[in-house]
């Protein structure tokens, strides 16, 4: 999985599971009992809510370049539609 990932200790004693998210870097809680993302396993990434919900259609090319090579990287194909985004996995 290429997701950077920690846990964050809070003041009560409880850890939040926190994830970067691949497509924007921004971070987001990832368990246990919230999950503010969505892990896409076909491609071996995690991705924020807000990244996740504008990429229905797909990804455009302009934000998927550095997905592009992780996908080459792990030999999977990037398969594309007829305007040329990233078809996602769903």
């Amino acid at each position: 999985m290429a997701r950077r990932s920690w846990s964050v200790k809070l003041d009560d004693g409880s850890c939040q599971h926190m994830v970067a998210c691949f497509l924007c870097d921004g971070n987001f809680q990832f368990g246990p009992n919230r999950y503010d993302g969505e892990q896409i396993s076909a491609w071996g990434v995690a991705i924020c809510n807000s990244c996740y919900q504008s990429i229905e259609d797909g990804v455009a090319p302009e934000r998927g370049y550095r997905l592009i090579d992780h996908l080459a990287a792990r030999g999977l194909p990037a398969r594309r539609d007829a305007r040329g985004w990233l078809n996602v996995p769903m």
